[in-house]
């Protein structure tokens, strides 16, 4: 690729900027291609309207933390590490792309309950395909014969509670809180 950043990933970029300074909604498509130096019609080239674009943002994102999560969460781990780095590697994606995760938050407050669903499914799928690990385990007698989509719904719960934490508040999440909700996940709360 050459130095030069391609139109359509300038307005990607510009878009990010302008959704979390205006906010998604209040952010206009003039906004865009003002911050992006460019003109509508470049605009319209690579997108239909801003919810096009938004919806190129969010696929971008997912990939890469479908990738990720592919490449931390290797079959050949044991349950609980194999939790431990589902977790830590959905908690770095949203980390490291802070700016659509604010932006999703921000948006799926505003959407109908159907359509937060649907956005929320999105995300959900790259943690379900960890389900058949979780019923595996549950064969070998590794793990105990819980519902494994129960399991990876309360990771989920623990990745939102950090996150919204950390974006809300200002209070980043440490490696050894993590570990702890996945020691809670894995062993429970009971005292032995």
């Amino acid at each position: 690729m050459t130095l030069k950043k391609r139109k359509d990933e300038q307005l990607l970029d510009s878009a990010l900027d302008v959704f979390v300074k205006k906010g998604f909604e209040k952010a206009t498509i003039d906004d865009i291609v003002q911050h992006a130096n460019c003109g509508k019609g470049t605009f319209y080239r690579y997108f239909s309207n801003k919810e096009d674009l938004f919806e190129k943002l969010d696929e971008k994102f997912l990939q890469e933390m479908g990738e990720k999560l592919t490449k931390n969460c290797r079959p050949d781990l044991a349950p609980r590490p194999y939790l431990l780095a589902g977790l830590s590697t959905f908690l770095e994606a949203f980390n490291a792309n802070k700016k659509i995760g604010l932006i999703r938050f921000e948006r799926d407050l505003r959407l109908s309950a159907e359509e937060r669903a649907a956005s929320t499914q999105k995300i959900l799928k790259h943690f379900f395909y960890m389900k058949e690990h979780l019923e595996q385990a549950k064969k070998k007698g590794s793990i105990k014969n819980f519902n494994a989509e129960t399991i990876l719904v309360t990771l989920i719960g623990a990745a939102h509670f950090f996150i919204f934490r950390e974006f809300k508040l200002g209070i980043p999440y440490k490696i050894n809180e993590v570990e702890e909700v996945i020691d809670i996940i894995f062993y429970g709360v009971k005292a032995p």
